[in-house]
Formats: C-alpha cells, structure tokens, sequence
C-alpha cells in the first residue's frame, strides 16, 4: 500500500459540492440559535487548579460584563449570563450563522479546599477569569501526639 492520501477535489456545481452545502444547511437549522432562544448555552470553559489556587476562564465574548452573574452556593460556583442579539440587516440573509445567543450557564463544583471568602473576578478581551483561592491543606500533614495520663 503506498503512502498517498487520496485527495478527493470538488468540481464547482459538482454532486458533492451540493450535497456538502445540503448538509451544511441542514445541520445549521438545527442548530441555529434562531430557533434555540429558549436554550440555555454553555460557554466553553477551561478549569485549572494548583497547590493553592483554581482558575476559571470562560469565553464569553461579545458580552456586556453587566449582563454576567456570579454566585457561589454549596461549593458550586455559578456563571450566567446573557447575550443580546445584534439587530439584523433587513436587506441581508444569513450564508452562516456560528454565534449563540440568549442565556448562558455554567457550573463548576469546588473542592472543600475552596475559600469561598477570596474569589475574585476580571473580564478582558472575552474571557472571564474567576480565581478561587485554596484554603492550605491539612491533608498529608503528620504530627506526633501525646497521651496524657488522665
């Protein structure tokens, strides 16, 4: 067997060019946020933990740092928000449409380590960076015990 890849090229106005574009349109109804504006989205998040601390980076671009909530409750920490929907072109038609709009939610379970008092939070360039700092650890720490008389 030879090491080529056989490379496939797809005429203009060829079968498999509309057939790739059919699917294409189809798949794109289904997941059209027009037809998801009850959906709630979740953000691609990155979750990162040290020795000492968790990073939490969420991409949520194009959004309005107002429009985003953050809560912590039974060592869960919960980020919502919501993403408006820019007016339309009324002499344009979407070729593509990849952005979700509407309400966005993610939750993120903390370790028992987390400190709820010491969370902080900054917004730049589209992503959401939550810092939670981490408690130290009495885990792995040995001490020698007396016993008393008594």
């Amino acid at each position: 067997m030879s090491g080529h890849k056989k490379e496939y090229r797809k005429e203009p106005g060829s079968v498999q060019e509309e057939m790739d574009e059919l699917f294409g349109q189809f798949r794109n109804m289904w997941t059209s946020p027009l037809l998801s504006t009850n959906r709630v989205w979740r953000p691609p998040t990155d979750v990162l933990e040290s020795n000492d601390q968790i990073v939490i980076r969420t991409e949520i671009a194009g959004i309005d740092k107002q429009k985003v909530a953050i809560r912590l409750k039974d060592n869960v920490l919960m980020i919502r928000g919501t993403r408006q929907k820019e007016l339309e072109h009324e002499d344009c038609v979407y070729r593509n449409m990849e952005l979700t709009y509407g309400r966005f939610e993610r939750n993120i379970l903390l370790p028992d380590t987390a400190d709820p008092q010491r969370i902080s939070a900054t917004y730049k360039d589209g992503f959401l960076e939550i810092i939670v700092q981490k408690n130290p650890s009495t885990h792995g720490v040995a001490r020698e015990i007396e016993i008393s008389d008594e």
